[in-house]
């Protein structure tokens, strides 16, 4: 964890500034079509937006994960360079990253099912031992969903912690997209915990974070508008964070799995297409 942030401290400026190109297009439109999170509607423009901002995300993952993985040999790449990295094998990435997200959630869903059936079966036992009513009961609600909440959490992260080098496998490998996958499940097995530990925790405080931030923000100005903005450079600016962490993890498996060392490391960076060459 140390060497990951002495790695975001010393490369903080380029980390920042390709992670506010990557999310510029999402950022405009979000002010341009602002509205407040208790007023947004389920529609078109909605998924339009989450579609964006999946995208966005996909590009600056990939660009954090390009300057850190120089970073680690010593070496220096500015923002231009790394996005220009990043366009080069962009629909691969962007298919890894949807590929990803898509089974995440589903496995999430998923997850609920079962948990829902025996949630159901224990209800009806309970009422017909008379130990509980089907009256209106807000504990109960809000018990059942946060037991369900917790059950679908879980699930999550079992894939998370399982596809966390997909990226990584992407574009320090070149890999196919479907060997990217099967990459990180092999890099994952057997450090399932270790990776909950060094990922979970970081991307749980962060979340956490921002959304005390907003709503702090907009409890002290009374402004929606003022709280996003304030929001948006949050992530811009402890975003690359969490990649740089991701990428070193990604490293240190491979060097206590595979003996892994910088000079393999080197010739692999070195195999992969200049920053600016088109594909």
């Amino acid at each position: 964890m140390d060497a990951a942030f002495a790695l975001y401290r010393q490369h903080f400026v380029v980390l920042a500034t390709a992670c506010a190109a990557a999310f510029f297009p999402y950022i405009v439109l979000r002010f341009v079509r602002f509205e407040p999170a208790n007023t947004l509607k389920i529609n078109a423009e909605m998924f339009a937006m989450l579609a964006l901002g999946l995208a966005c995300t996909a590009v600056a993952s990939a660009a954090i994960i390009t300057v850190a993985s120089r970073g680690v040999l010593g070496e220096r790449l500015d923002a231009g360079e790394a996005l220009r990295g990043v366009m080069g094998k962009l629909p691969a990435i962007l298919a890894a990253t949807l590929g990803k997200y898509v089974l995440i959630t589903l496995w999430a869903v998923a997850a609920l099912i079962p948990a829902a059936l025996l949630v159901t079966v224990v209800v009806a036992v309970l009422v017909g031992m008379k130990l509980l009513t089907l009256q209106p009961n807000a504990a109960l609600v809000a018990a059942i969903s946060i037991a369900l909440g917790i059950v679908s959490l879980a699930a999550a992260l079992l894939l998370i912690t399982r596809f966390f080098a997909v990226t990584q496998a992407l574009l320090i490998e070149h890999t196919s997209i479907g060997a990217s996958f099967r990459r990180s499940a092999q890099l994952a097995k057997g450090e399932r915990k270790r990776i909950l530990g060094v990922i979970g925790l970081p991307l749980i405080v962060y979340v956490i974070c921002q959304l005390m931030l907003t709503k702090l923000l907009q409890y002290l100005t009374g402004s929606s508008m003022v709280a996003e903005a304030v929001s948006q450079v949050f992530t811009i600016c402890a975003y690359p964070l969490l990649g740089v962490i991701g990428t070193l993890l990604y490293y240190d498996i491979r060097v206590r799995k595979e003996a892994y060392d910088l000079e393999l490391m080197a010739r692999e960076l070195a195999a992969a297409p200049p920053p600016d060459a088109a594909t």
